[in-house]
C-alpha cells in the first residue's frame, strides 16, 4: 500500500512537471513572437543610431534563442507523453546524410574544419522526415560548435543487421568520463557552454535521444580515439522488398528509465 502511494505521488509529480513544461512553452510562444516582430519592425525603419541598432540586434538574437528553447521544451513535453505525432514514411536516409555532409562542409569553412564522409548507398528507414532531420542537424551543430580551429569532422552511414547507423565524430576537447552519464540530461551543458564560449541550451542531445527512442532506435556516445568525440544514432531500416516495417514499440532507453524527474528540470 505504501509503495503504491509512493508510485502514485511520483506519477502525479511527473505529470505536473510535464504539463508545466508544455503549458509554459505554449504561453511563451505568443509574447516572444510579438517581441520578435516589434524588434524586426524597429530595425527596418533604419532611423536609429549605431548604438541602438546594435542593442536591437542583440535583443533580436536573444528573442530568437528564447523562441528556440520554447519550441524544444514543447517537443520534449510531447515526447514524455509519447505524443510526438510522427508522420512516418520511407525516407532515403542516404540522401539525408549526404545533405548533412554538405552542410558540414559549409559550416566548417569559417574555422577551416575539414569533413570526411563514408555514406552507404540506398539505406531506407521508416521515419518522420522532419524529426530525423532535426536530430541530425542537432548532432552536426554540436560537432561544429565543440570543434577546434582547423579541426575535422567524420560522418558515416552504415548498416548493422536491421539498423541504420549514423555516426558523426569531431575533434576537440573530450567529454570527461565522469560526466558521460549526464550528457543526455535536459539542460546539462559542458563547461565551455556554461562559460559562454559555446552558445547552447543543453537540450539538443535530449531531443536527439527522444527522437531516436520514438522511432525504435538509440543514440550513444563513443570515444573512437584520443582527441575525438563521436555520437552514434540508429534507426530501424525498411526491410528489403517491403514497403514499410511492422510498427514496433519504442526501444528501451539504454540510459535507464525515461521518466526520471531529475531530468525534467535544471539543477
Amino acid at each position: 500500500m505504501v509503495l503504491n502511494d509512493t508510485f502514485d505521488r511520483l506519477e502525479r509529480s511527473f505529470s505536473q512537471a510535464t504539463r508545466f513544461s508544455s503549458d509554459a512553452s505554449h504561453e511563451l510562444k505568443t509574447p516572444l513572437t510579438i517581441m520578435r516582430g516589434e524588434i524586426e519592425s524597429a530595425l527596418r525603419t533604419g532611423s536609429h543610431n549605431p548604438e541602438t541598432e546594435n542593442l536591437l540586434d542583440s535583443l533580436l538574437g536573444q528573442t530568437q534563442r528564447l523562441s528556440t528553447i520554447a519550441d524544444k521544451l514543447l517537443l520534449l513535453s510531447r515526447a514524455d507523453v509519447r505524443a510526438l505525432n510522427l508522420k512516418k514514411e520511407a525516407v532515403n536516409f542516404t540522401a539525408m546524410c549526404h545533405d548533412v555532409v554538405e552542410d558540414a562542409e559549409i559550416l566548417g569553412m569559417q574555422r577551416n574544419i575539414t569533413t570526411k564522409a563514408e555514406i552507404l548507398p540506398e539505406v531506407i528507414v521508416w521515419a518522420d522526415r522532419s524529426y530525423i532531420r532535426q536530430a541530425l542537424v542537432n548532432l552536426l551543430d554540436n560537432a561544429v560548435k565543440y570543434n577546434v580551429e582547423s579541426g575535422a569532422i567524420s560522418i558515416s552511414l552504415s548498416r548493422s543487421g536491421s539498423l541504420a547507423m549514423f555516426r558523426i565524430a569531431n575533434t576537440g576537447q573530450e567529454i570527461p568520463k565522469d560526466r558521460e552519464g549526464r550528457i543526455f540530461e535536459r539542460f546539462y551543458r559542458t563547461e565551455a557552454s556554461r562559460a559562454g564560449e559555446v552558445v547552447g541550451s543543453g537540450l539538443g542531445l535530449s531531443i536527439c535521444r527522444e527522437i531516436a527512442l520514438a522511432h525504435g532506435g538509440h543514440i550513444w556516445l563513443e570515444r573512437p580515439q584520443a582527441g575525438w568525440t563521436a555520437f552514434v544514432f540508429t534507426l530501424p531500416v525498411v526491410p528489403d522488398g517491403r514497403d514499410r516495417p511492422k510498427e514496433q514499440e519504442p526501444a528501451p532507453d539504454p540510459e535507464g528509465s525515461r521518466f526520471i524527474l531529475s531530468e525534467m528540470l535544471p539543477a
